[in-house]
């Protein structure tokens, strides 16, 4: 395991679970999953990019709405409701229906365009905000998942 060491995966990482990962089979790979974020009002090319291997298949992927703290669903009876912030990036049936927005963006034809540019590619260029419904697809969202503060998200 020594010989991984040599790749520093890990080497700004001083903690002490830090110090032995590196040479354990955890750190085989240097995977880690990455989020990108993106306003849905904003036209801009998001540059995604691994710094080490390539781009992995799509884990989670959604829009929330611009509301500050979207509400978690509770897991069960016991559980208190949570928030989560802006940033949330993970699986979206967990958000309650108010806070997921993902309904009013083709995340259809954005799954086939990342699979086409960007699966198992090392970088690849992709605007989420293209994805956004428009027209009379969009009649009837609520203002707070077309906003400028609505954000798009994806998870490698």
């Amino acid at each position: 395991m020594k010989m991984y060491e040599g790749f520093k995966g890990l080497e700004k990482n001083t903690t002490m679970f830090g110090k032995f990962t590196k040479y354990s089979l955890g750190n085989i790979g240097f995977a880690k999953s990455q989020c990108f974020f993106q306003y849905a009002t904003i036209q801009n090319t998001q540059h995604l990019k691994c710094s080490k291997g390539t781009l992995s298949e799509l884990v989670y992927f959604g829009a929330t709405s611009s509301e500050q703290n979207q509400m978690l669903i509770k897991q069960n009876e016991y559980d208190d409701e949570l928030r989560v912030g802006h940033d949330f990036c993970g699986d979206r049936s967990l958000l309650k229906a108010e806070s997921d927005c993902t309904k009013w963006v083709d995340f259809s034809k954005m799954e086939n365009d990342y699979n086409d540019k960007c699966l198992g590619q090392e970088k690849c260029d992709i605007n989420l905000s293209s994805y956004m419904r428009t027209g009379d697809d969009i009649k009837g969202a609520p203002k707070y998942c077309t906003n400028k503060f609505t954000q798009i998200y994806i998870q490698t």
